[in-house]
């Protein structure tokens, strides 16, 4: 079974800013790095370029954009499955491709490999991260966020919030397990607080709590960057 044809995340997935964390971490040294980086998932699209109108606004909050601005054409691509999605972002002068990771690698390996809250739309995982590994380079980073299962409010409240719009959830073991499967060491696996695109007071007071969740392991997000080993053969 292959995924369905839609845009990961879909449109009715809520949008989020990470840059204070994985994009910063990860993102930005790998764009300052002249590495090659593949993106898999445009987000929704359609949205950012509603929403966002300004250059520099949307290549803060949408990774596509934000690669068109900073990267040389031949240093990345971003993939999705969906052909609408794909052609907004061609539009826009992204290099980017329409491709179903569960049926096969991505045409070219690459140093980097993003792919943020992607994993929870997924129908055949297996397929989908065998195929990311066989898409880094020796020494190559696979960079995975997901949301959090046992996120504090889930716990609280006795019920996974997002679990009607994800079709699996997942939490830190599940990741130490995906990195036995791959053999693919772990370098980062830690919860962060993914924050709205547009901050509020709100969230200016809540960092005090979300600083202890992030310790607790139980802000909303997952990170997982995964490294493949060098000269390593095909598996």
């Amino acid at each position: 079974m292959t995924m369905q044809s839609h845009s990961y995340p879909p449109p009715h997935a809520r949008r989020f800013n990470e840059l204070d964390y994985w994009r910063r971490k990860y993102l930005m040294p790998a764009i300052d790095s002249g590495q090659t980086i593949a993106l898999v998932g445009t987000g929704d699209a359609e949205e950012y370029l509603r929403d966002f109108r300004l250059d520099g606004e949307l290549e803060q909050v949408w990774d596509p954009f934000r690669l068109h601005k900073t990267c040389a054409p031949e240093r990345y691509c971003v993939y999705d499955l969906n052909a609408e999605s794909i052609e907004r972002a061609q539009a826009l002068g992204i290099q980017a491709e329409v491709r179903d990771v569960c049926l096969a690698p991505l045409p070219e390996k690459y140093d980097y490999i993003f792919c943020a809250s992607v994993m929870a739309y997924v129908h055949n995982l297996y397929a989908f991260m065998a195929n990311l590994k066989e898409s880094l380079s020796d020494r190559g980073l696979l960079v995975l966020t997901t949301p959090n299962s046992v996120y504090f409010r889930n716990c609280l409240t006795d019920r996974y919030h997002e679990l009607d719009e994800h079709l699996c959830a997942f939490n830190q073991k599940h990741f130490l397990n995906w990195s036995a499967f791959l053999g693919l060491p772990v370098v980062e696996l830690a919860t962060f607080q993914a924050l709205p695109a547009r901050r509020s007071l709100k969230v200016a007071l809540r960092k005090p709590l979300y600083a202890l969740m992030d310790k607790l392991g139980r802000s909303n997000s997952i990170i997982c960057v995964l490294k493949r080993r060098p000269n390593e053969g095909a598996s």
